[in-house]
């Protein structure tokens, strides 16, 4: 229960903070730019939801710190590709289907596109702690959370505008990764590919850089990059699914 009211200040402080301060219109605006980040929150959801299955099944493993560790990194790869592929394709998608009115909310998608990238790490190791029956852990983290975005809202929503919102909620997404990520340790060492890490913080300061542009030829090259990106660092998933096709249809 702490855990789902946290999330709720979490998710929800951001609008009632912007309407108190800023007014409906702009409450409006950033309901735009929360809309396409909200369809990758809605897949995580589902993911997570088979995760923390998994997680509970395999806890006890002998292997398990190889299993978690490598559906973690392999989670990171897919959900990387899909926030930098809708990076991509907003300065196609936006305008056809967002009213010229909300224009504005363009600017803030990146940074809460990227604060789902945090929180497919937090889902992971939420999973963990539940397999761990530890969801103590879960509540208080986020609670820390929850403070952190109210702080961060009120403080500088009146200097920055909804720019305090969006970072609000990155800062305390990134947050609560952070210490869920060396908690975690104590019970099971996580080994993240830090290469991997590496080249999605590259590649997504590169699709943003381009994104802010809004250049036709750079938002070209920025779709290619991103496709390519998404082919080249989920190989291996995309071969295992080809492979399950095929034994399927053989049957």
């Amino acid at each position: 229960i702490p855990n789902s009211i946290s999330w709720w200040v979490v998710n929800a402080s951001d609008r009632t903070i912007i309407s108190y301060f800023l007014g409906s219109s702009l409450n409006g605006v950033y309901a735009i730019s929360n809309k396409f980040p909200t369809i990758l929150s809605s897949l995580l959801g589902i993911f997570n939801l088979s995760w923390s299955e998994s997680s509970s099944l395999h806890i006890n493993d002998k292997d398990r710190e190889i299993f978690f560790s490598d559906v973690i990194n392999d989670a990171l790869k897919m959900f990387s590709s899909l926030c930098i592929g809708m990076i991509a394709c907003m300065p196609f998608v936006f305008p056809l289907l967002i009213n010229s009115k909300f224009n504005e909310a363009y600017v803030y998608i990146p940074i809460l596109i990227l604060s789902i990238l945090f929180n497919v790490l937090i889902c992971m190791y939420n999973g963990i702690y539940i397999g761990l029956k530890k969801t103590s852990k879960v509540s208080s983290i986020t609670v820390i959370g929850a403070i952190v975005n109210i702080f961060i809202n009120v403080i500088f929503i009146n200097k920055i505008g909804l720019y305090a919102a969006s970072i609000s909620t990155l800062v305390s997404y990134f947050i609560m990764m952070i210490i869920r990520h060396f908690d975690i340790k104590k019970y099971i060492k996580i080994k993240l590919d830090y290469k991997i890490i590496f080249i999605i913080c590259v590649l997504f300061s590169f699709t943003c850089v381009l994104y802010y542009k809004n250049d036709i030829i750079l938002n070209i090259v920025n779709l290619i990059v991103a496709i390519i990106y998404a082919f080249i660092i989920n190989m291996k998933l995309i071969k295992n699914v080809l492979v399950s096709l095929k034994n399927k249809f053989r049957k």
